[in-house]
């Protein structure tokens, strides 16, 4: 239930919050309900590239690190990702190094370069 706010920022007609978008996830704790404002990232998070979402996702990764950030891992990483994201399989626990190994195969076997919003 607490998500459902986040939900809305991300999916409704909003003025411009890529601001306020980035500062709730790289400059606040954790908290479980800002988990959903990752999905609103590549269209409201005022990102022109791909690389600058990865780029942002690279930063906030040691405090998302879940399926909904490696999500957009995988809409939007590239090769040039792959060598951050194994350095990532040392630094976590068994559970969530197998899922960066999937999220990892998943990246090398696009065949085309992923489309930005």
């Amino acid at each position: 239930m607490k998500s459902g706010p986040g939900a809305v920022l991300d999916y409704a007609l909003t003025f411009d919050i890529s601001e306020w978008l980035r500062d709730q996830v790289l400059n606040h704790e954790y908290a479980f309900e800002r988990n959903i404002l990752l999905l609103g990232l590549p269209l409201k998070g005022g990102f022109e590239r791909a690389e600058d979402l990865t780029a942002f996702l690279k930063l906030i990764f040691d405090k998302y690190p879940m399926p909904i950030g490696f999500k957009l891992f995988k809409k939007y990483g590239s090769i040039d990702d792959i060598p951050f994201l194994r350095f990532q399989l040392d630094q976590v626990d068994k559970k969530l190094a197998k899922e960066i190994s999937k999220l990892i195969s998943a990246i090398e076997a696009r065949k085309r370069k992923p489309t930005f919003p």
